[in-house]
């Protein structure tokens, strides 16, 4: 399951239209709504920090859902003997 940043921590929205770039949190955008820009919505930029936490987030979840399957087969395996 995908999580979503609800910190304060800034993200970059960039206008498909004229290229402008602005850092906004999610506390903004809840309030304000997404930003515009030129007419239209602007898009998210993910940084490669952001990239990174992801996929720290989806390995560890993995990882913690690899170990619990192994530990619920081994405790069904000496439940059998």
């Amino acid at each position: 399951m995908r999580r979503f940043k609800v910190e304060a921590n800034d993200s970059l929205v960039k206008c498909n239209h004229c290229g402008k770039e602005e850092r906004v949190t999610f506390i903004y955008c809840l309030k304000n709504g997404w930003p515009k820009c030129c007419g239209y919505t602007m898009r998210l930029v993910e940084t490669k920090a952001d990239i990174e936490m992801n996929i720290a987030i989806i390995c560890a979840d993995a990882t913690a859902q690899a170990l619990q399957i192994c530990s619920d087969s081994t405790t069904e395996g000496e439940k059998h003997e």
